[in-house]
């Protein structure tokens, strides 16, 4: 708590001194401006995103809802909601253009998508990012060239097209089906492969949790692409 309190008064001290200074040297362009404060003062708003960026979190929003609106909301009496909060802080712009939004089973996010294929032993065999609006479906087919006899998946892989196109080239796709599908005839081997979805489960919570390659905090393409192939020396 001493240390967020010293880094407030820090940012604090910034803001009285560099604010009146740079609002001197902005150029008018004849419109009026509203000046009236908002909810959150803006050396509050920077002593949270300055804390944020020395602490263990890896996403402003696991850190917002899950630290600050947890243990400073008294320091805070106006703290602004997540949402709010990102419409009044400057976003961050190095993806602008490249990565893509899109809403999956567990809501909305912006990104890209990390696509595996791993063999029975937990051993990576090709991986491939995406934007995140790409199909799960769609980097499949270059994914598996060179793959023989079968490939096992989810529901998220389930396209006609797919396992016609995968079967042309010797690969049988096999993946579980929806609730309102018919279930599939398949011998008790595939049933078994089906079920061992946690091998992937586990290289995905080894690369986010261990090796963090989900955060929020790359500055350019290079360090994005750059801690990627610095996970892959680790990981495969």
């Amino acid at each position: 708590m001493s240390k967020f309190v010293e880094l407030f008064c820090d940012v604090d001290y910034f803001c009285k001194v560099f604010i009146p200074q740079w609002c001197k040297q902005l150029l008018e362009d004849g419109t009026q401006k509203r000046q009236r404060e908002g909810q959150m003062t803006t050396y509050e708003i920077m002593t949270i995103v300055v804390s944020f960026h020395m602490s263990h979190y890896r996403d402003f929003k696991n850190y917002s809802l899950g630290y600050v609106s947890l243990v400073y909301k008294n320091a805070f009496p106006n703290l602004l909601s997540y949402t709010r909060f990102l419409a009044v802080m400057p976003r961050h712009k190095t993806f602008d253009g490249i990565a893509q939004r899109v809403k999956g089973t567990m809501g909305w996010f912006y990104g890209f998508k990390l696509h595996l294929v791993v063999n029975h032993h937990g051993e990576i065999v090709a991986a491939k990012v995406t934007t995140a609006n790409v199909h799960d479906t769609q980097p499949v087919r270059e994914l598996s060239e060179g793959l023989t006899d079968k490939l096992y998946g989810d529901k998220g892989y389930l396209s006609k097209d797919l396992e016609a196109d995968l079967l042309d080239k010797g690969v049988s796709l096999i993946t579980t089906v929806r609730k309102n599908m018919k279930a599939r005839a398949i011998s008790l081997w595939d049933k078994a492969m089906l079920s061992r979805r946690y091998i992937i489960e586990t290289i995905n919570d080894q690369l986010k949790n261990i090796s963090y390659i989900e955060h929020s905090r790359h500055r350019s393409m290079n360090g994005f692409m750059l801690n990627y192939s610095r996970d892959w020396s680790l990981i495969v």
